[in-house]
């Protein structure tokens, strides 16, 4: 069988190739790349998938085909998917290769609801090493500020009726207010310190999507996270691998009411720092520190994987 991983032609967020590239760090080895909205329709030689990450866009074209035999770890079902991945051909499924290794509480907790065996596995992106970018001896520089308040950024999201539409533009200004006071006090508090500030993006545009090769620009974003004193962010996959990269954390929370957030990061907020903008004034930068609490998890994650390869070698 074939090993392979998770694919993102279509997305603009390098999270997730972040969550795939550090499989092909850690195994040197040749991976297929099955794109994660197409698994139902994957016709050809058979492959082992190492399935993480989050799940899905497009939650009618579940479950995958038969070609493909999964390992469900680091997992992540969206509230907006549950539905569809919950019906009774979806939980068939998913009991057919169990225990699932899910990356949050939230999975976890609702698989058993529905008798399939699953685990708290973490997220495979706490396996990242300083060393896969040739930094363990390159002195750390600057505060990196990663995607820090993205999510009260103001958006228009697509609606399912006009009424729907009508009020989201209508809560646009107290939206666009709410983002610009946070970046104010974020910024604020960012001239008081005595360091370099390196600004960057975990969401790319169109046109560099087109354009450029998003697992580079991944690899990229990840070395500038490796060579930080000190990680500001409110992105789970920028905040994961720094942890592991053992780059003190901290995770703006503003904007992460909505559980469609607030369930990817339930289990893995113990992994790192959390306040909001409100809050930093009160916060002292030189007192956080690196967490550890994260390193049994990695150990398991390498183990079930490596198992998972090797098995079927």
């Amino acid at each position: 069988m074939i090993p392979a991983i998770i694919a993102y032609p279509h997305s603009q967020n390098l999270g997730d190739w972040i969550q795939s590239l550090i499989i092909t760090y850690v195994w040197h080895q040749e991976f297929m790349e099955c794109d994660r909205e197409q698994l139902d329709g994957y016709r050809g030689s058979k492959v082992k998938l190492i399935c993480n990450g989050w799940f899905l866009e497009n939650p009618q074209k579940w479950p995958p085909s038969n070609d493909i035999t999964p390992l469900f770890i680091s997992f992540h079902i969206t509230p907006k998917a549950i539905k569809e991945l919950t019906k009774p051909e979806s939980i068939a499924y998913f009991k057919k290769f169990e225990p699932i290794g899910c990356r949050d509480f939230h999975t976890r907790d609702l698989l058993h609801q529905y008798g399939v065996k699953s685990y708290f596995s973490g997220c495979i992106t706490l396996a990242y090493e300083k060393q896969f970018f040739k930094l363990e001896n390159v002195p750390s520089s600057g505060i990196v500020v990663a995607s820090a308040l993205d999510r009260l950024k103001p958006t228009i999201h697509p609606r399912k009726n006009a009424i729907s539409f009508v009020l989201e533009v209508m809560k646009l200004p107290l939206k666009f207010w709410k983002y610009q006071w946070a970046v104010k006090r974020l910024n604020q508090k960012l001239k008081k310190i005595d360091k370099p500030i390196i600004k960057l993006s975990q969401i790319i545009s169109i046109k560099r999507l087109k354009t450029e090769n998003p697992k580079q620009l991944a690899m990229d974003y990840l070395k500038k996270i490796a060579h930080a004193e000190l990680v500001i962010t409110s992105r789970i996959h920028t905040a994961l691998p720094a942890v592991a990269m053992n780059i003190p954390v901290l995770f703006l929370d503003d904007g992460l009411t909505h559980i469609n957030h607030k369930s990817r990061l339930e289990g893995l907020d113990d992994f790192f720092h959390i306040c909001s903008s409100h809050h930093l004034n009160q916060t002292d930068f030189s007192t956080i520190t690196t967490k550890t609490n994260h390193l049994k998890i990695k150990e398991s994650l390498k183990e079930t994987i490596n198992l998972f390869l090797t098995d079927f070698n």
